[in-house]
């Protein structure tokens, strides 16, 4: 998809690939909408790794009053986070980070999860973004109360 088919404060992710530097943006929004369409969608427990949270904590722009927000909530409140396959075969979290996060704070054993593969997801890349505005969302934070 192109930036110009956003949405005005459409909520997109922009991930940095370690090796090559390359910037993806991915339209979440669009994909929570497509998860929420296709309730078959099998969801899983993905074991929660402290070092992982410990790089998200670290990378992510993790918004204190977020966190703070969501440590009060049972794991049953918690929206599952949204996961993608890479191609090179790691996993991406691109909307729910703060919510991993919490799952680590309360040593949680795992947290639900939808993971879609390559296929699914590729629709949801925006092209078009000028390095800047990508290199701009790197910082991580939402605006959300």
């Amino acid at each position: 998809m192109h930036i110009s088919e956003l949405r005005l404060n459409e909520i997109t992710f922009t991930h940095e690939d370690d090796s090559t530097k390359e910037l993806t943006t991915f339209a979440v929004e669009r994909i929570a909408e497509y998860i929420k369409s296709n309730s078959g969608l099998q969801k899983y427990r993905i074991p929660v790794d402290l070092v992982h949270a410990e790089f998200i904590a670290r990378n992510r722009g993790i918004e204190k009053h977020r966190l703070v927000r969501l440590l009060a909530l049972d794991a049953s409140e918690v929206n599952p986070i949204i996961v993608l396959a890479m191609p090179d075969g790691t996993h991406l979290i691109v909307d729910g980070n703060h919510r991993y996060l919490r799952a680590a704070l309360r040593e949680e054993p795992y947290v639900i999860a939808n993971i879609l593969e390559r296929a699914e997801w590729e629709p949801f890349v925006v092209e078009g973004v000028p390095a800047e505005l990508a290199l701009f969302s790197l910082i991580g934070h939402s605006g959300i109360e």
